[in-house]
């Protein structure tokens, strides 16, 4: 390009003239970290311009201590106000005792596990079908989503003696509608909660332990239904589907081993879609006990927690021999019951997650 310029302004005799360097140019030579660079100037200005604003009157004050009363944290109220986190954290430990930060540990007081293998085996068994477990900075993080009242109790009662469990509601969209999630962080001994494909070898090797993880599956995933037969006759069943066919292999090998006879089948291809409406990363498999007399004998053993599955056990073990006519009532009573404790369940997600929207959009109505 200069030797070109260079040729042009001789008069056309191709003077050769060496290309002479660039002065650099900085935010050119930068263009491939646009993104970052815009990002940066944006933090420096906002930065900026906090420092340089008028001074934090008493009126401001006082609303930020009613937000901070009302559960809101200082980097929430900086960012409404657009102010330094450092200026109402400054103003607000001046008039009044502030929560503890990260920093200082811990907010809540956390037990460690108890150690008990049939305990352990349980939450093992709801870790591989319905919990979420991952390491946050020094804790473990636990948490389910759900519609059902009874399983937030049964998330409530194990981990409650451990450490605080809280649960919000939220909206996955027009196909699953509302419901809740409930978490909880809990300290290192809950390490065995972040699980492997494969089941632990102490597992299997005793039967009162997996039949504690199995009941654990069975309340994360599972399913005890009671079905008519003919005019008089009804059979229990135990269903449990899940895509990590790896641990339904284990337990269908174990339940063999100890005498029952379960089935194992393909139930749905891997990119269907559920009853849920989402579609399936893994083909989902179903292992299904259904023979009158195992099941009863298993369902005899099994520590189950779940208040409805409970409640189906019970009316099970409490009406052996009974035609279908004297139990049916309570079956469907109980069905229609879960129905209404599910549906007021979901409606209640939904007001609460409407009206947090709301106060999210807008602290100061809460004041």
């Amino acid at each position: 390009m200069v030797m070109r310029v260079a040729a042009l302004c001789s008069g056309g005799k191709g003077e050769q003239v060496l290309p002479q360097k660039e002065p650099l140019n900085t935010f050119g030579d930068l263009s491939l970290h646009k993104n970052s660079i815009d990002k940066t100037i944006d933090r420096v200005v906002e930065e900026l311009s906090m420092n340089t604003r008028k001074k934090v009157d008493s009126y401001t004050v006082e609303e930020w201590i009613k937000l901070y009363k009302a559960g809101y944290s200082t980097l929430q109220i900086s960012r409404y106000f657009h102010r330094g986190q450092r200026t109402v954290w400054r103003h607000l430990s001046r008039v009044m005792k502030l929560r503890p930060s990260l920093r200082d540990g811990p907010r809540y007081p956390k037990r460690s596990f108890s150690g008990d293998l049939v305990e352990k085996a349980y939450l093992l068994g709801l870790r591989y079908t319905d919990l979420s477990a991952q390491r946050h900075r020094k804790q473990i993080q636990v948490r389910l989503s759900t519609t059902h009242p009874a399983m937030l109790d049964l998330f409530a009662g194990l981990f409650g003696k451990y450490t605080t469990v809280k649960c919000y509601p939220i909206n996955k969209g027009e196909k699953q509608g509302y419901e809740w999630t409930t978490y909880c962080y809990v300290d290192r001994s809950f390490e065995f909660l972040e699980v492997t494909r494969h089941l632990p070898n102490w597992i299997l090797e005793d039967d009162a332990i997996f039949l504690s993880f199995f009941a654990g599956c069975i309340d994360g995933d599972g399913c005890i239904s009671i079905e008519q037969r003919r005019r008089e006759l009804w059979y229990p069943n135990i269903q449990l589907n899940s895509q990590n066919k790896l641990m339904l292999d284990y337990i269908f090998q174990k339940l063999k081993q100890m005498g029952y006879n379960p089935r194992l089948r393909l139930i749905q291809n891997k990119g269907s879609a559920t009853y849920s409406k989402y579609k399936l990363n893994n083909d989902l498999w179903g292992l299904r006990l259904s023979r009158k007399s195992e099941t009863i004998n298993l369902l005899k053993y099994l520590p189950l927690k779940h208040i409805e599955k409970f409640e189906k056990q019970k009316i099970i073990s409490e009406n052996l021999g009974k035609p279908w006519t004297e139990i049916k009532d309570k079956v469907h009573g109980l069905r229609e019951r879960i129905r209404r404790e599910v549906s007021e369940h979901v409606t209640e997600a939904q007001q609460e997650y409407k009206r947090r929207a709301v106060r999210l959009s807008n602290p100061k109505l809460i004041v």
